[in-house]
């Protein structure tokens, strides 16, 4: 029996510029900027989607703080760590203005990245802050329904929002393609949405600013 592990999938484009405009946003947080003071200082531009997430965070500051001070239970928006603060506004931001991204798709990204370059403590925080938002904007069901569904006649997106390619499929059985019953739907199973948390937790106190960038957990 093989004990090797299957290497881990490069992350998509789409969490890749994610992560840029975490950082850009960052960074003008921690320069005292604007969003599009800190694009337009730049020496290259960033990915497309990138910048239209940064411009846009920066465009509706003002919507997307209401929202998430509205929706952050026990936590002033201006007392939460600086990467728990840009996480929630780049993903409300896109719960807001990108349709055709699902909101799973914006809550699982924004999870991964607090989780990443804060704490698993914030990361829970930030799914049920989230996921609050989204059911607000009725972008998520309450429990078992289907917004934030690809529509009718189009594929679903891929993990991180761009649309499915191979890494996405099934994975074969006993060397045969994957079909129906491949799939949670042919196996009679529901699709699997993150359960929020009803009273998520506090993130940790923010601490000193260190760097125009977040640093990643070790």
């Amino acid at each position: 029996m093989s004990t090797s592990r299957e290497p881990e999938r490069p992350p998509g484009p789409r969490h890749q510029a994610r992560e840029r405009a975490l950082h850009l946003l960052y960074e003008a947080e921690a320069k005292g900027e604007t969003p599009e003071d800190v694009l337009a200082g730049l020496p290259a531009a960033p990915d497309p989607y990138a910048r239209s997430l940064v411009a846009g965070v920066g465009g509706r500051a003002g919507e997307i703080d209401a929202l998430v001070a509205g929706h952050a239970s026990g936590w002033e928006l201006t007392r939460m760590p600086v990467v728990d603060r840009q996480v929630l506004r780049l993903a409300a931001y896109e719960l807001l203005a990108e349709p055709e991204v699902p909101a799973a798709v914006v809550i699982d990204e924004a999870v991964e990245l607090a989780k990443e370059y804060s704490t698993e403590e914030s990361g829970r925080y930030v799914n049920g802050v989230l996921a609050a938002i989204a059911r607000r904007l009725g972008r998520l069901a309450a429990a078992g329904g289907a917004a934030g569904a690809a529509p009718a006649g189009e594929p679903p997106a891929g993990r991180d929002g761009t649309p499915p390619g191979p890494e996405d499929a099934a994975p074969e059985r006993d060397g045969t393609p994957p079909g129906p019953e491949d799939t949670a739907a042919g196996r009679g199973e529901p699709p699997p949405e993150r359960v929020p948390q009803e009273a998520p937790p506090r993130p940790p106190r923010p601490g000193a600013i260190g760097s125009v960038r977040p640093a990643r957990r070790r």
